[in-house]
């Protein structure tokens, strides 16, 4: 049996002027794919495929025992410069190894924390939670939130 020591999350979609993929890397759909090591064989291996979260930048997220958990950020829809012109997006998303990412189960997650961009996530190994605190609203003047939200794996807690 393989044995899988290390998968690479990667994200590669030409946004705001950046290059996309490297070269020789077809990314397919959202533009997510994994690069696994292969203990066993000794080979990385690109993994394609699944619906991933749209593109976005300034989003939260954190690794967890079981993966990474994603929240917001901006899609870059905006014509404006501001944060309040950019369509901030309050979504949630889970990425485990091997099964690629899946909208939380509570999608659309109702408590939540509001749609933000640029906010922290960090996850607490003895809790098994994620902690999710800060981000601008889309209030003018954008306005930084002060309280601090709990990912259980399930759902927030405000």
């Amino acid at each position: 049996m393989a044995e899988t020591v290390a998968t690479i999350l990667l994200f590669c979609y030409p946004i705001r002027g950046l290059p996309g993929c490297p070269a020789g890397v077809t990314i397919q759909g959202t533009g997510w794919s994994e690069l696994t090591y292969n203990t066993t064989a000794n080979t990385w291996s690109w993994a394609t495929g699944g619906t991933g979260p749209s593109v976005r930048e300034f989003t939260a997220g954190a690794s967890s025992a079981t993966g990474m958990t994603i929240f917001g950020g901006l899609n870059g829809t905006g014509a404006g410069t501001a944060v309040n012109d950019e369509g901030l997006l309050a979504d949630t998303w889970t990425w485990t190894p091997g099964s690629f990412w899946s909208a939380a189960a509570c999608t659309p997650c109702n408590p939540s924390p509001p749609a933000s961009a640029g906010a922290a996530m960090a996850y607490q190994r003895a809790t098994s939670q994620g902690y999710f605190y800060g981000g601008y609203t889309d209030t003018a003047p954008p306005a930084a939130p002060t309280a601090t939200w709990i990912w259980t794996g399930t759902g927030w807690q405000g």
